[in-house]
């Protein structure tokens, strides 16, 4: 979490509450990190934080847009801004197919 704080202080964004979203509640046994957020000026944020081993690919992206999904459902309400970290290497097509669904996609590799 201390990461992700740090990724959007340099991006000018500080968040007054940034909570875990339980996956498992939502029936969702992929292992992702998602979280809802809100920053200072009550913009809403959903960020998922995606660290893997091996390479993000097409079918991937699809189950963060069906995630999403889920999340929209439950939550019952639109977030203004869906952020995709990356922690590991992505297929382009995975960054080209996340993007026309209005996430937007950042590579924090080390």
């Amino acid at each position: 979490m201390k990461t992700i704080v740090e990724i959007f202080k340099k991006r000018k964004t500080i968040f007054k509450e940034l909570k875990l979203i339980d996956l498992k509640a939502l029936g969702v046994k992929k292992r992702y990190e998602v979280y809802d957020a809100v920053d200072i000026k009550n913009r809403y944020f959903l960020i998922f934080r995606v660290e893997r081993k091996s390479r993000f690919v097409s079918k991937n992206a699809l189950d963060l847009v069906e995630i999403y999904e889920k999340i929209l459902k439950t939550k019952e309400h639109n977030y203004k801004y869906i952020y995709v970290l990356f922690f590991s290497p992505f297929c382009s097509k995975s960054k080209k197919l996340l993007e026309e669904r209005g996430f937007k996609v950042l590579d924090v590799t080390l």
